[in-house]
């Protein structure tokens, strides 16, 4: 293993950082939508701060989209910037090939995501029956709430699916295009 595969597998494991982060963003994107929707008829009476509020996080969302997209598809590129020409000669000796070296880094990931988000769901479900049980069926579900508790559920699942599925997302991060990366 050469020393610019160690600067790939960084750039590949940063890359899958920001997707998680991305799925926290959600709760940022659906608050977008909740202030635009607010009002009786459709739209609140503040409806150029709503778009304006929309319009911000999309053009956040699709930069930060972009980025990971560069980081996890445009490895070898991004490698290339940063490499200098010893870095490709330079041997490199790691304790796992690639393949195993994404599977703990994805079976982590995984595993960080399920142990945020259990708890917080948990909080979650606790806060509504208790409120449940004080206000009977008179209980309104906040959106605010709502939102976080939706976040959670997405996290928890997308984080056992990835600790889950962590072999072959190894292997879908390690395939070698006939191109180049």
């Amino acid at each position: 293993m050469k020393k610019s595969d160690i600067y790939e597998i960084a750039v590949k494991i940063l890359g899958l950082y920001l997707v998680i982060y991305l799925i926290s963003m959600f709760q940022q994107f659906v608050g977008s939508l909740l202030i635009l929707f607010s009002g009786q008829h459709g739209f609140s009476n503040n409806d150029s701060i709503g778009f304006l509020n929309l319009l911000i996080t999309l053009v956040y969302w699709a930069l930060y989209i972009g980025f990971i997209y560069l980081l996890l598809f445009k490895t070898k590129w991004i490698v290339k910037k940063i490499c200098v020409e010893s870095d490709y000669a330079e041997n490199a000796q790691l304790f796992a090939d690639k393949k195993t070296i994404f599977e703990i880094a994805l079976l982590i990931i995984g595993g960080v995501m399920v142990v945020s988000a259990l708890p917080d769901l948990g909080y979650r479900i606790y806060d509504f029956f208790m409120t449940f049980r004080t206000m009977g069926l008179n209980i309104s579900i906040k959106n605010n709430e709502t939102r976080n508790t939706v976040t959670s559920i997405i996290k928890l699942v997308i984080g056992i699916l990835i600790a889950l599925d962590a072999r072959p997302l190894a292997a879908f991060l390690t395939r070698e295009k006939k191109g180049g990366n």
